[in-house]
């Protein structure tokens, strides 16, 4: 009994230490964490102090970038409706404005001269300008391609109806991001290459280091081509639903009569508003839930807000 009991003191011992070990390996690893989370703080600081004004410019492009597409979004919801809508208009030229004011702003360093392929006057061979210009020329696009949208979105429902809106606003959207996946390629061959840049590296280098981002870039570019591939072919596909009259009815969705109905693949029909406002946002039948093969994302007018640095 004396050899059990202490056998089973030192196993308690030993589950004591084993614990009191755990805890104080925890301890010292969380305070490894925050001695790096802190030193990551202090660098930001350090970043933040040393280009104030570059990074508040491009905080109000993105806060700018998220309004529009907010305003877009509901504008798009009320045109549904029958509401005016001019909100969407007048934020899109708001930012629009502020967009021009920036780049005229800046002009002294030819930033403008990268949407014609032309190397700005700024020499590109400092890392945070090179991510600086990239998240530039993508909120540049991202408000150009907004304001597009805003343009169509202001057209009454009687001009350009529902569905069609939304195969609008869904290839301005294709183009936007074909166009912001190229430019960011062409800021980053002019760093690699250092054709403008304040010091030359050796040849074999500059090759290297381009090939090698040239390639990550063709399978980056391919990648979202056949992303796009899928959404631009169902632009051209038949839309889910086709428009007859017929005798006076009630719409399940919004319990209104109508004579002229809006009728899916699987033959039920609602109201004509209201099978081009559901089939917008949805790719099946309020009725049965059978699925149909169209694409509905981007149709409410909303955009990609991935900032595209690379």
């Amino acid at each position: 009994m004396s050899a059990m009991a202490f056998i089973v003191h030192v196993s308690d011992d030993t589950a004591d230490h084993c614990a009191l070990s755990n805890t104080s390996k925890n301890e010292s690893m969380n305070l490894r964490i925050l001695l790096h989370i802190a030193f990551i703080i202090l660098l930001a600081t350090r970043l933040y102090f040393e280009h104030f004004l570059e990074i508040l410019l491009l905080l109000w492009l993105f806060a700018s970038t998220l309004y529009v597409h907010k305003s877009i979004r509901q504008d798009v919801f009320s045109r549904c409706h029958d509401e005016r809508v001019y909100d969407c208009l007048l934020s899109s030229s708001v930012a629009t404005f502020y967009l021009l004011f920036l780049h005229f702003s800046l002009g002294d360093r030819g930033l403008y001269r990268i949407f014609l392929f032309l190397p700005p006057y700024s020499p590109m061979d400092d890392l945070w300008f090179v991510f600086w210009t990239c998240a530039l020329v993508d909120g540049t696009v991202k408000i150009v391609s907004s304001l597009c949208k805003s343009l169509f979105v202001t057209i009454p429902s009687r001009n350009l109806s529902t569905y069609r809106l939304g195969t609008v606003l869904v290839t301005l959207e294709c183009c936007s991001l074909v166009i912001r996946n190229t430019y960011p390629c062409f800021v980053w061959v002019l760093f690699f290459t250092e054709i403008n840049g304040s010091h030359q590296s050796p040849l074999f280098q500059k090759i290297l280091l381009t090939a090698f981002y040239c390639a990550l870039k063709i399978g980056s570019f391919v990648c979202c081509l056949r992303s796009l591939k899928q959404v631009w072919q169902s632009l051209f596909a038949p839309p889910p639903f086709k428009v007859e009259p017929l005798v006076t009815q009630r719409c399940i969705l919004c319990r209104g009569d109508y004579t002229l109905a809006g009728v899916l693949r699987c033959n039920h029909s609602v109201c004509e508003s209201c099978v081009q406002t559901w089939c917008s946002r949805h790719a099946f039948c309020p009725t049965c839930n059978v699925t149909f093969s169209h694409q509905t994302q981007w149709r409410d007018g909303s955009m990609d807000l991935f900032i595209q640095l690379y």
